[in-house]
């Protein structure tokens, strides 16, 4: 069973693209097999294991868009929820204990993650601990090395 994607208008824009490139790339994945098979014996043809490996690659690619594409969701930022952390907010959180300094966080969705530049995944262990709390709250993260707390400081719009 797949799960809802978040995305914006332009990440399903992005998907969109990405799927068109990859199924225009179907025609050279069975060329290369073609030729691959001209060098003689399948069971020790180097080349066309590999060409075969390459188009399962695609083919696999291209489902997951195709799945990722059945199951979207859009949102825009301007019109996200401020009155609590949700998909398509900035939250400003501060740890409970240690440094006092805070950290700046967008939610979105899987496909337009971008951690360095401070997008983070919905499905992320970060904010599936945010998610829903209001300013003022405290959110507890586990991940695999431990947990942490953080304080719910502002809520505003993403992006």
């Amino acid at each position: 069973m797949s799960t809802v994607v978040y995305v914006t208008a332009k990440g399903k824009k992005m998907l969109e693209d990405q799927l068109a490139e990859l199924i225009s790339q179907r025609g050279d994945a069975a060329a290369a097999i073609s030729e691959a098979r001209s060098f003689g014996d399948l069971k020790e043809n180097a080349e066309y294991v590999a060409a075969r490996d390459n188009q399962a690659e695609l083919e696999s690619r291209i489902d997951v868009i195709k799945d990722r594409l059945q199951n979207i969701k859009t949102f825009a930022y301007v019109k996200a929820d401020t009155t609590k952390v949700s998909i398509g907010t900035c939250v400003e959180i501060q740890a409970t204990t240690g440094s006092k300094s805070t950290q700046k966080w967008i939610i979105t969705g899987i496909v337009e993650s971008d951690p360095a530049n401070n997008y983070i995944s919905n499905e992320s262990p970060l904010a599936k601990a945010l998610l829903g709390k209001k300013v003022g709250e405290i959110a507890e993260i586990h991940v695999p090395t431990g947990s942490s707390k953080y304080k719910i400081v502002k809520i505003t719009v993403g992006a």
